[in-house]
């Protein structure tokens, strides 16, 4: 069995069917999907964030991994997740960060409990978040 998929964060189900045939494609892409990468997702990045934040404006709750569609049929991506509370507004927030993407949101209850995501600069757009909800 090709356990190279398990070194990288992104498979695709088409491409393991070209190399590996359809019956064995598809143990291997379960095997990815049931399987986190190595190691646990750098945790000094997500204290940076919160040093970089005014004082008391963040906490770092948890780092893990978690797949960007579980529910893919076609394609998996494993992701790094910085999970925070901002204790001002008593909401949790995020930023997934994968191999070409990252995104940051925060909960908020001014609008029945939307999220709002971001794509720009993490650490602005949680200062403003946090700060038009207060």
């Amino acid at each position: 069995m090709n356990i190279s998929i398990l070194t990288t964060s992104f498979v695709d189900l088409d491409d393991l069917i070209e190399e590996h045939g359809e019956a064995k494609a598809e143990v291997l892409f379960e095997q990815f999907r049931n399987t986190p990468p190595k190691g646990e997702p750098d945790k000094e990045f997500a204290q940076s964030i919160v040093d970089r934040l005014p004082k008391g404006m963040a906490v770092l709750t948890k780092v893990e991994w978690m797949l960007e569609n579980p529910e893919s049929e076609s394609c998996l991506h494993w992701c790094q997740h910085y999970h925070f509370y901002f204790p001002a507004i008593k909401s949790n927030g995020m930023i997934e960060v994968g191999d070409n993407h990252y995104y940051a949101y925060v909960e908020g209850d001014d609008n029945g409990g939307e999220t709002w995501k971001h794509q720009g600069d993490a650490i602005q757009y949680f200062e403003d978040t946090v700060r038009k909800l207060t």
